[in-house]
């Protein structure tokens, strides 16, 4: 079983290396591929046995870009491989557990219908096939329509989701399952921790929220105590357990990120929450800045920038 350790990176190499942009950002999406392909070489091994992927991490890990790549990576060693999210099987708005403030509580995992989610594994796994929900982010409930899946002993299936590895979703499967855990494993340091992982990935969490999900700064903000306090209770006591672990910081990200937090902490106004964003922004610029439109358009970055 596979070991997780976070890795020390100095910001001077960052630095230094940030100076020749396009061959550092290369050479980061290399090292991240490498690593998805060397998993499916290593699974393909007992594909027979164990064809069911969970796939978890917590807030902005990448681990939805992550899932497709991997399925993308089970394709160039021809096995067919679908992806499906566990966002899906949410209760939706009005059925999930209540926080002590009355507020609903979105990161606990029995915001999922596990006894759905349960039936549809078992039903897949014993007969090949089965239906699985849809959820409506819009309406923030179930659809009405299904998702037809289909799974054969020679190919793949990847769930992914911060509840991937729980063992309350794998009961009654748990030989037909490998674990994966994709999260940004890198700390940035100089004399002192420069950036942490939850540093980059809140970089990650307000530029997609901001960008692509009409969540304000602000919001961002508040939610983001709930997020951690979330993931300490029902993600990480499970990640010494997983077969395999993705690395999904890249060493370019805190180049590009701070334009996109000085814009949004312009547009914040005067209130409280900017002291969070002016703190990381000042973090952002100790890094030499990279030019995003030298990412690459398929590039695992572009789930939060794209």
């Amino acid at each position: 079983m596979a070991v997780f350790q976070k890795r020390n990176i100095p910001l001077y190499e960052i630095n230094f290396r940030a100076k020749e942009p396009t061959a550092f950002i290369a050479a980061c999406d290399h090292r991240y591929e490498s690593a998805l392909a060397a998993i499916v070489g290593d699974a393909l091994e007992t594909l027979g046995q164990k064809n069911v992927f969970m796939l978890a991490g917590p807030s902005a890990s990448g681990k939805t870009t992550t899932a497709h790549k991997l399925a993308a990576a089970f394709g160039r060693r021809s096995v067919e491989a679908r992806v499906i999210s566990l966002d899906d099987f949410y209760r939706g708005r009005g059925f999930c557990p209540k926080r002590e403030d009355g507020t609903e509580d979105y990161e606990t995992v029995h915001s999922l219908d596990l006894d759905c989610f349960t039936a549809c594994m078992e039903k897949l796994l014993a007969e090949g096939e089965a239906e699985f929900p849809i959820f409506d982010f819009q309406v923030k409930q179930r659809a009405e329509e299904t998702r037809h899946i289909s799974l054969g002993k020679d190919q793949a299936l990847i769930i992914e989701g911060i509840h991937g590895l729980n063992p309350l979703l794998t009961r009654g499967i748990e030989g037909r399952v490998k674990r994966v855990y994709a999260t940004a494993m890198d700390r940035f340091v100089g004399d002192d921790v420069v950036l942490k992982t939850n540093d980059l990935r809140f970089c990650r969490r307000i530029v997609r929220d901001c960008r692509h999900r009409n969540i304000s700064g602000a919001e961002t903000v508040d939610i983001w105590p709930y997020v951690c306090d979330g993931e300490f209770i029902y993600i990480k006591p499970y990640r010494s357990e997983c077969d395999y672990y993705v690395n999904t910081a890249f060493g370019y990200e805190p180049g590009i990120y701070a334009g996109y937090l000085r814009a949004i902490l312009e547009g914040m106004g005067d209130i409280p929450q900017t002291g969070k964003v002016g703190h990381i922004l000042r973090k952002l610029q100790r890094f030499v800045p990279i030019d995003p439109a030298l990412v690459s358009k398929d590039a695992m970055v572009q789930e939060f920038i794209g």
